[in-house]
């Protein structure tokens, strides 16, 4: 091949030369100067000697393979003559010669021995640096020099990356203030149903309350000092130990805000919760801008500085920021206008607050809550003596170093906080329906106080004003019958009622009581008692009811057993039947001493409608006690955060609070309770709110649906708006809540001489209804009436706030004892119903058809009925034959069957469909005590209950007129008072 051949033409600057391949690719001539002479693969990528002179160059594969490698750094590998152990190239592009001559490649540049240079690299940069990352030999060859430098670089990275974040942070972190943590948001605006206004959350200015540092009394800055800051005025502002603690509790711990160490940092920690929500307010983020904050503050601020926007800032209430408004709320002092001043007494009860701002309270009939303040008063005292704010004979004036009980009769007359709610701008029942709301807002959307009252929601509520109105106005033409019949409800008398939509689980409306300001109401004005759990008496039984109906019982063919008295068996035997006479062994049994009508085998409808404790007694040890509670939960009891904190009664008589009123069944008749598996559940000795009372029977009347009882019906927050949080689910099937409806449709029918509700619930449609009388005579302290229509659901709730008085001196009300519900609770409900629902058109409840339901049959058939009490002479047309010797007297019964005549009826028994109206006389009235009493043994007469648990033959766990320990404040909240009255109680329900 000659040099035109295949020279320049071929190989040379036509084909394979300049052109193409360049001038030197494969030589000048043919293949270069010699065949494969010098310039085949020539100096270039491969060498002095890759293919060197000769055949296959002079120094055949040896020379350099990688590009700038010394020949001297190479290693041969077996079968290559020289080969460097970086001679293969394979998957790896050319180096800047690409060419296969002495040349480029890619560019001119002659060929063979010496010929070529370098042309342009085709790469980019970082092309290039990946490929010296890759294939440079610095990774290979380390050195403890290179080992070194590597980590001190990294160790830098690892430090000036953070300090750089931070100086970044730090510099753009803005400055807290007060006005820009709690007035730079909007307020929370909350609407009836109707859209007009109720209300909103900054309680008109006051719970905001800015001042100066000249206003905030000296004694206030010592006082904040020494319950949250000993070393606020020698430390830097941070402690990161704290805040590393505060910020994993929060992060990991049971959800509950962690307070921040130092002053500092708990007002950048307020600064920043009333800027976000919950969620966001407990991430790592938030964490480290509190800490910049604080920093930033500690740095550029006074101390004095500091101190202002921190007790302008810090909760002294549920709803209440900044000292200011914590002295006008409970002292009505306005720390704004000149010679404003605080004691030290009160100025330690305010710097007690922030501590606890939701779990402490100046008020004695708060309970617990009073004592948990009292005590961190006495802690802020002593500090300030330490601190060499006061000295200790101001401190010990004060009883600092008292027992707790002598401390609060110290701090009550010291303090003296104005009564609860005299300085709130609401007025009347708008306070009840506010709280409820903010009880939804924190409970069920998780919301804390700040961001209600600066997030600018608005909420549109359930209530409407018209039904509100209304149910007030029924409450109060009730108490003018009371006054009228000679005798007005009592100031510690209280009556508690909600209206629930059956469809959807709204509340319409709520009596909750006299409303915010009013007068002569012991004190408890402030308190919703339509949230104040209390003992339900015998409406608590549509919970046993439905738990039987659950498991399979037809309500129409079975049989329960209403003998008296009654021996129950022990739980663990639930099929055995109860039976009459004492067992050979008693231990573990039941005695249940109630006379009810009907006594002796009774239908399930009838059962109900004349609310026979033993049948219920009986029926309940069937289906099992703690079955019942868990069908009460499935019902929402406990479930709802409207509602006050209830109380249960230790072993030694205290008072214990627990979370909620399921709980409180539980610690009573739960497995762990302090009367486990105790049948007396069936009589409701457990509280229960009126709210949820109404839900049960909104629930019963939905075909078995459960709608979370709500007052919120549409949440914004500008132009976000947020779901709804309102469960929807099946508590019974239709079929079964079909059953049960119709078992309860008799309680105000005059189909079941001695239906409880008749006559002042009497209503010419579909109604179910029970019920519930807590006591008999002078023990009666709770009476309730809850009934529903198709299109609505009431509960009427009467009861006493204190443990001292009873409901035995109200008056009657057609026919029927005061002290009962099916008489003023039962007339309350029948006044509002008729009155707001008269006109709606008449629905029916669901027809039952009792497919797949079994009769049950209570009681054994070889039981003889033997009469306790027989027909005879007397007002009621009942004798008492079978009292003991000497004690013959009538047998009265506390809901008696009024005469036929007597009122017009015409019938004693048959359609369960009452007179169109109300009757036009009532019938000669009946006092709840009995009038048959032995001087032994249980009362004859309907409606004395005994039950008690009997661990041996001669040991019973309870009995009737146990005296309740007394309660440890003076003043109790109708939660705790009910409560406390449960040793009172214990057996006798009604």
């Amino acid at each position: 091949m000659g040099s035109r051949a295949a020279g320049r033409d071929d190989y040379g600057p036509g084909d394979y030369g300049t052109g193409d391949y360049g001038r030197d690719d494969y030589g000048r001539g043919g293949n270069g100067r010699g065949g494969n002479g010098r310039g085949d693969y020539g100096r270039g990528d491969y060498g002095t000697g890759a293919y060197g002179p000769g055949d296959d160059g002079t120094g055949r594969a040896g020379g350099r393979t990688a590009l700038r490698d010394p020949a001297e750094g190479f290693r041969a590998e077996p079968g290559l003559t020289g080969a460097g152990q970086r001679s293969r190239m394979a998957g790896r592009p050319f180096g800047r010669r690409n060419g296969s001559g002495g040349g480029d490649g890619f560019g001119g540049g002659g060929g063979g021995r010496g010929g070529g240079s370098r042309g342009p690299d085709p790469r980019n940069r970082l092309e290039r640096f990946a490929d010296w990352l890759l294939y440079g030999r610095w990774w290979r060859h380390w050195t403890w020099k290179k080992a070194l430098a590597v980590c001190g670089a990294a160790v830098a990275a690892m430090i000036v990356l953070p300090v750089l974040a931070f100086l970044i942070l730090y510099a753009t972190t803005p400055l807290p203030t007060a006005e820009n943590a709690l007035l730079r948001g909007t307020t929370s605006t909350v609407y009836f149903s109707n859209r007009t206004l109720l209300g909103t959350f900054t309680n008109g200015g006051f719970s905001h309350q800015i001042l100066t540092t000249q206003q905030i009394p000296k004694v206030m800055d010592e006082a904040i000092v020494a319950a949250e800051d000993r070393h606020f005025y020698s430390e830097g502002g941070v402690s990161f130990t704290g805040t590393i603690r505060a910020a994993l509790n929060d992060l990991f711990g049971s959800g509950n805000l962690q307070g921040a160490s130092t002053i500092t940092e708990q007002f950048a920690k307020n600064y920043y919760q009333s800027l976000s929500n919950v969620a966001a307010s407990q991430s790592i983020t938030y964490k480290i801008d509190e800490v910049i904050a604080a920093m930033k503050i500690a740095r550029t601020k006074s101390k004095s500085w500091v101190l202002t926007e921190y007790l302008n800032t810090a909760p002294f209430g549920p709803q209440t920021y900044g000292v200011g408004a914590g002295a006008l709320q409970y002292f009505n002092i306005n720390l704004t206008k000149p010679g404003a001043r605080l004691s030290v007494a009160r100025a330690a009860m305010l710097a007690a607050m922030p501590n606890s701002p939701s779990g402490q309270s100046p008020y004695p009939s708060s309970g617990l809550a009073f004592e948990n303040l009292v005590y961190r008063w006495q802690y802020v005292l002593h500090y300030m003596v330490v601190d060499g704010a006061i000295t200790q004979a101001q401190a010990n004036s004060l009883c600092v170093n008292c027992g707790l009980s002598q401390a609060e009769k110290v701090f009550t007359r010291a303090v003296q906080p104005v009564p609860p709610g005299s300085t709130s701008l609401y007025t009347g029942y708008d306070g009840y329906l506010m709280n409820m709301v903010h009880q939804e807002l924190v409970g069920t959307y998780h919301l804390t106080a700040s961001q209600i009252d600066t997030g600018g929601y608005r909420i549109i509520t359930t209530f409407k004003p018209s039904m509100v109105n209304a149910l007030a106005r029924a409450v109060n033409t009730e108490k003018r019958r009371m006054r009228a019949a000679g005798v007005p409800l009592p100031k510690y008398d209280f009556i508690g009622a909600t209206l629930i939509d059956p469809q959807n689980g709204a509340i319409d409306a709520i009596y909750g009581g006299p409303g915010f300001g009013a007068t002569n109401c012991n004190g408890v004005c402030q308190i919703n008692m339509a949230e104040s759990p209390h003992p339900v008496g015998s409406s608590f039984k549509p919970y046993v009811l439905a738990t039987a109906v659950n498991e399979g019982m037809n309500v129409s063919t079975s049989v329960l057993n209403g003998y008296s008295p009654l021996w129950i068996p022990p739980q663990t035997e639930p099929m055995k039947l109860s039976q009459r006479n004492p067992p050979a062994s008693t231990f573990g049994w039941w005695q249940s001493n109630t006379e009810a009508p009907g006594g002796g085998p009774i239908t399930v409808p009838a059962a109900a409608a004349v609310s026979s404790d033993p049948a219920f007694g009986d029926l309940v040890h069937r289906v099992g006690v703690y079955n019942v509670i868990k069908m009460a939960q499935a019902f929402g009891v406990g479930s709802t955060p409207l509602t006050y904190q209830p109380y249960v009664l230790t072993a030694k008589g205290a008072v214990k609070p627990v979370s909620n009123d399921l709980v409180a069944m539980q610690d009573t008749f739960g497995p762990n309770g302090s009367n486990a598996g105790a049948v007396n559940i069936t009589y409701g000795q457990s509280p229960v709110t009126a709210v949820e009372q109404a839900s049960l029977m909104a629930t019963l009347a939905d075909d078995g649906i459960f709608h979370t009882p709500h007052v919120i019906a549409r949440l914004t927050q500008g132009s976000t708006t947020i779901p709804l949080k309102v469960t929807t689910r099946p508590v019974l099937s239709p079929a079964a809540a079909a059953d049960e409806d119709y078992a309860l449709s008799f309680d105000n029918q005059p189909t079941y001489p001695g239906a409880t509700a008749w006559p002042n619930a009497a209503w010419n449609r579909p109604v179910i209804g029970k019920t519930g009388t807590l006591g008999i005579g002078n023990t009666v302290q709770d009476a309730w009436f809850i009934g529903a229509i198709p299109q609505y659901s009431l509960a009427i709730g009467l009861f006493t706030n204190s443990s001292s008085e009873n409901l035995n001196n109200l008056a009657s009300t057609l026919g029927m004892g005061g002290a009962f519900g099916g008489a003023w609770p039962a007339a309350t409900w029948h006044q509002f119903m008729t009155t707001e629902f008269g006109g709606l058109p008449v629905q029916q409840f669901a027809t039952p058809n009792y497919a797949g339901f079994t009769k049950w049959v209570q009681v054994a058939s070889q039981t003889q009925h033997k009469q306790a009490c027989q027909q005879g002479p007397g007002p009621f047309g009942h004798k008492c034959k079978n009292c003991p010797p000497g004690q013959g007297q009538q047998c009265g019964h506390p809901h008696p069957s009024p005469s036929c005549q007597g009122f017009g009826s015409g019938q004693c028994s048959g359609s369960p469909s009452p007179p169109p109206s109300p009757p036009p006389s009532p019938s000669p009235s009946v006092t709840p005590s009995s009038t048959c009493s032995p001087t032994t043994g249980p009362p004859c007469g309907h409606g004395a209950t005994t039950a008690s648990y009997l661990l041996g033959p001669a040991t019973a766990r309870s009995s009737p007129g146990r005296a309740a320990a007394p309660s440890p404040s003076m003043l109790l909240t109708a939660a705790e008072a009910a409560e406390t009255r449960l040793a009172i109680v214990l057996g006798l329900i009604v």
